[in-house]
């Protein structure tokens, strides 16, 4: 189970992860799925993201969960008793069961990284400077290596969200985790899915974070991931939705990737992941969560950030986004569910603009 990062900025952690839970069939050969809900909030305070076993790491977090219920337990010693149980849990020993638990809590002051390793126990993450990143799970092998690229492309984006579009250092560093899920789901979504599928790396990723006052989920969040066919000219856009909700993560995959002009047939598939040890709340029944998330989502905005990409790596780079504290729908989509004109002549733009200056270099 496989890859997670964890984002630290003052004042600010974000646990990002993907979506891919890998399993053994009877036959014995591995195979996987990108449905998984790896990351949430352990108690007002703490949150958390899973890699390794998804069954012993779940199990793990429930248990301490419900330890954590106790009514006699005062909050400002939550936090002790996390460590005491962690100190004392019986865990696993089989290779298979071997699991890691990044933790971020507040209970102590601002935002801290712990790492939770099931062979090496309960382990504080120390940074030096004020941005910084670690990695955890398979994915490692193969994406660790962008880290410090994507340290350094934070440092210019931060740069220039403050200098030119003269967003607050407190609103440019909220952005942060967006843009590290963007940049991620842009490779796992599109040119380099297989070769990360093989990693056992998979789906769109998403975040969860807290400040020194509260936890955040991911508002609604629009991808839009986009090629071109040279030859006719035309533009072809995968488009995905996700927020992360109460009850569980909700995406939209807008399928087919078809031309503009055949948009109008485009299917939208919905899931809602969900997991148990995600579930603070401990809501019962399918029918009920998505009744909740239905309610949620009518509630919220359509997006509060979208971000452009595109399927091949040689067209990559810029920042390309719409940020809002309230999008709507029709800031992004027509009525037949086209891209509108003003986004879609950004998209030929950043195309445009990409392939000149890879042709120049």
């Amino acid at each position: 189970m496989t890859y997670i990062i964890g984002l630290k900025h003052p004042g600010i952690n974000a646990i990002i992860s993907d979506a891919r839970v890998t399993f053994r069939e009877p036959q014995s050969y591995e195979t996987g799925k990108n449905n998984a809900l790896k990351t949430g909030i352990l108690v007002p305070g703490c949150i958390f993201g899973r890699v390794g076993s998804d069954v012993e790491s779940a199990r793990f977090v429930v248990r301490l969960r419900e330890s954590l219920k106790n009514p006699s337990l005062d909050s400002s010693k939550i936090w002790g008793y996390v460590e005491r149980f962690a100190e004392l849990y019986e865990f696993p020993t089989g290779v298979e069961s071997h699991f890691q638990i990044l933790l971020s809590t507040r209970l102590q002051g601002d935002p801290d990284f712990y790492i939770l390793d099931s062979k090496n126990g309960l382990n504080k993450v120390v940074f030096e400077g004020e941005l910084g990143m670690l990695s955890l799970g398979s994915g490692n092998a193969i994406l660790q290596s962008l880290n410090e690229g994507f340290v350094t492309k934070l440092r210019d984006l931060q740069e220039y969200l403050i200098d030119e579009i003269h967003l607050t250092v407190e609103r440019a560093r909220s952005l942060s985790p967006y843009f590290i899920s963007l940049w991620l789901s842009e490779l796992s979504m599109t040119f380099e899915r297989n070769h990360l599928e093989t990693a056992n790396v998979g789906g769109l990723f998403s975040f969860i974070a807290q400040t020194r006052e509260q936890e955040i989920r991911q508002g609604p969040t629009i991808f839009i991931f986009s090629s071109v066919n040279v030859t006719d000219r035309e533009i072809f856009s995968y488009i995905y939705k996700l927020a992360y909700l109460k009850v569980g993560l909700y995406i939209e995959d807008h399928n087919p990737p078809g031309t503009e002009a055949t948009d109008l047939n485009r299917n939208i598939d919905r899931v809602l992941l969900y997991h148990p040890a995600s579930d603070e709340e401990q809501i019962d029944g399918e029918i009920t969560r998505s009744k909740i998330a239905d309610a949620e989502l009518a509630r919220l905005p359509f997006f509060v950030f979208c971000g452009l990409g595109y399927t091949e790596p040689h067209l990559r780079g810029g920042f390309s986004f719409l940020t809002s504290t309230n999008g709507t729908r029709q800031e992004l989509f027509d009525g037949n569910g086209l891209i509108i004109e003003e986004l879609r002549a950004d998209i030929v733009n950043n195309l445009n603009w990409l392939s000149s200056n890879r042709t120049e270099e």
